[in-house]
């Protein structure tokens, strides 16, 4: 699953004046900077310390069109997109004990040939602690320079398909049948795409 939530910001800040009949209009270009953020889920249920599950972003060019359109926008509009940040975060626990999960999140285009890139470590990090949190995270430089790429093609109207994969590698405590580690959890991604638009303000000369 994955939501797109977007918010525009002007870079050049203009004074809202009201001028009268003999107002003249100066037609300026001007920037504005729109945050992108899509998400996609895991459910993990499991009896060992080590699982792989992907979830494929799938509409992820046609998201980013309808974000761009919703804000009166469209990739010509675009001067460049950059990934700036990412967050993981529970969804789901019910356990009577926390875990302690260690593993790293893969990203992948599967639009175009392409290999898997971590884009997200975690050592030693709380199931239970992360419930109903958003944690920052570093970002794997490897995995950075997918989206990027990605994002880049984009722009030039490839329409990019991405998977973002759990990789884990160890629970502690143990799980076993008996008691299996089960919850829900979420990494955000989070992009800011560069507009350049042009504007009518006064003149006031």
């Amino acid at each position: 699953m994955k939501r797109l939530l977007t918010t525009i910001s002007m870079t050049l800040l203009l004074s809202v004046l009201i001028g009268g009949s003999g107002c003249i209009l100066d037609e300026k270009i001007v920037e504005l900077v729109l945050t992108n953020e899509t998400y996609a889920d895991f459910a993990e249920y499991d009896s060992s310390d080590s699982w792989t599950h992907p979830d494929t972003l799938d509409n992820y060019g046609a998201d980013l069109d309808e974000a761009l359109a919703d804000a009166g926008y469209d990739r010509s509009d675009i001067k460049s997109a950059t990934l700036m940040a990412g967050h993981y975060g529970v969804t789901r626990f019910s356990h009577s004990h926390d875990w302690q999960i260690s593993g790293r999140i893969e990203v992948q285009r599967i639009d175009v040939p392409g290999a898997a890139a971590t884009i997200i470590n975690y050592t030693g990090a709380s199931v239970q602690g992360a419930l109903g949190q958003k944690i920052p995270v570093s970002l794997n430089s490897a995995g950075v320079t997918v989206i990027n790429n990605a994002l880049a093609d984009f722009i030039n109207g490839a329409n990019p398909v991405l998977v973002l994969t759990v990789v884990n590698g160890d629970v502690t405590p143990d799980p076993t049948p008996a008691d299996k580690i089960d919850f829900d959890w979420r990494a955000w991604i989070t992009i800011q795409i560069l507009l350049e638009t042009n504007v009518e303000v006064p003149d006031p000369f």
